[in-house]
């Protein structure tokens, strides 16, 4: 087979993400995406502090008040007023606390569940607005007037779902594979006031603020792709030759307008391996973290949450 380009003569460097999980992990590398980007994050542990100074604070959050949904983004949380300073809730993460790892107050030493400092790409600065209230990794097949409930009714909501793909060979005795992967992004808006607010912008400044319509956040997720084309660049768990925009179009509305879904296509090019060694599934809150750090410095025991130790005679 007579190679065509340069990433058609790979060579097994590690750096090729294994063909069994590339779906999921370029489909949450765009969640990560816009979720670092726009999602919104906690600022205050309580009513009457205006927002988390140091990390005392944030140890105080109590984790029942935590998103649990294995599937949607993990909670965030905003401590100090420069820019980044976030931190992402994993309840199944169990590593001893560093300075990126902080166990919150209520939870026993030895337990999991841990807040672990973000690593922002650099087109998730501090200018951009945090509006998104819910974004999940979901199946395709559940329909556009179920979403609504996916989301708990937390709106905006992202919802990105794998379309399907078409494969090439690019190195039969290696083992190497072309992927062209299909993703939908489907967008959720509500304004309880009807009309077009719920598709474009709202007239009304605090309402543009906290819900911006699906046309500004599929252009808010086109920008991020444009800048950020290979996405989660230099991350070793991806090898993505570039990221294409796809149509925009309406897909669903209800109650005259007030609730909207809006989608928009992506088409990614990856490249992927078929390793002959056995390998553990990934779950789904170690792939973010990878995604997050390169040297899995974070990721701890991908495959168990070790038990809590014995009692002390």
């Amino acid at each position: 087979m007579v190679a065509a380009v340069q990433y058609d003569l790979a060579q097994p460097n590690g750096l090729y993400p294994d063909i069994r999980d590339v779906h999921e992990r370029v489909g949450r590398a765009i969640m990560q995406l816009a979720w670092l980007a726009h999602g919104l994050a906690l600022t205050r542990p309580a009513q009457d502090a205006p927002i988390m100074t140091d990390l005392a604070e944030l140890r105080t959050i109590r984790q029942e008040v935590l998103d649990p949904d294995d599937d949607a983004a993990p909670t965030l949380a905003k401590v100090g007023k420069e820019g980044g300073g976030l931190w992402g809730w994993f309840r199944f993460l169990n590593e001893p606390e560093s300075a990126t790892c902080v166990r919150p107050d209520d939870v026993a030493e030895g337990m999991p569940g841990r807040w672990v400092k973000q690593a922002l790409p650099p087109v998730a600065c501090c200018a951009t607005t945090r509006y998104l209230a819910h974004v999940e990794y979901l199946a395709a097949q559940v329909d556009n007037r179920h979403i609504w409930n996916r989301a708990r009714g937390k709106t905006p909501a992202l919802f990105i779902s794998p379309m399907g793909d078409e494969i090439r060979e690019t190195s039969q005795t290696m083992g190497y594979m072309r992927l062209d992967l299909r993703y939908q992004c489907r967008f959720v808006s509500a304004n309880w006031r009807g009309g077009v607010s719920a598709r474009m912008e709202a007239p009304l400044e605090e309402e543009a603020i906290d819900d911006p319509g699906t046309q500004r956040m599929v252009g808010d997720l086109r920008r991020l792709l444009i800048h950020e084309n290979t996405l989660m660049t230099g991350v070793p768990w991806m090898n993505v030759e570039k990221t294409s925009l796809g149509s925009y179009r309406p897909l669903f509305q209800k109650d005259a307008e007030r609730i909207v879904v809006d989608a928009t296509d992506i088409r990614v090019i990856a490249y992927v391996h078929t390793p002959n060694t056995p390998c553990d599934v990934v779950y789904p809150w170690t792939m973010w973290i990878q995604l997050q750090d390169e040297l899995r410095r974070n990721a701890g025991d991908p495959f168990q949450v070790p038990p809590p130790p014995p009692p002390s005679a």
